[in-house]
């Protein structure tokens, strides 16, 4: 009995550090994860809005972060969210509004920064 728990001690032991990582470390959520993601921008004088919609596949996730980078030149925002274990405070659905200041370009997602939407070409 005893050697049958030591040698299940070590199992038990990596399983919590496991899930105590995924608590505490937010896992970058990748294009290929989204269900019906969609992105709609509008302009207004000196300002964009950007409004995020979608759901995670992974139904034990939810969305707990974002990041929002803006290059230099202010033509190009980048939109990274992350996800970690669905709890009452985080859901898979994604319902969010980004404000930013200029008359955008180009919205890129994630650390691949890929193009999500393109301002028309006028």
């Amino acid at each position: 009995m005893k050697k049958a728990f030591l040698t299940l001690l070590p199992v038990a032991i990596l399983a919590t550090v496991a899930i105590a990582a995924n608590n505490l470390f937010h896992k970058e959520i990748k294009a290929e994860e989204w269900i019906a993601f969609a992105i709609d921008v509008q302009r207004e004088n000196h300002a964009t809005q950007i409004h995020l919609t979608g759901l995670l596949a992974n139904s034990a996730m939810g969305i707990a972060a974002s990041d929002t980078h803006i290059a230099p030149d202010g033509e190009t925002v980048n939109i990274t969210l992350y996800q970690r274990l669905a709890n009452p405070q985080y859901s898979g659905a994604l319902d969010r509004e980004i404000r930013v200041q200029g008359r955008l370009k180009s919205v890129t997602y994630g650390s691949a920064e890929q193009v999500i939407w393109q301002a028309p070409q006028a």
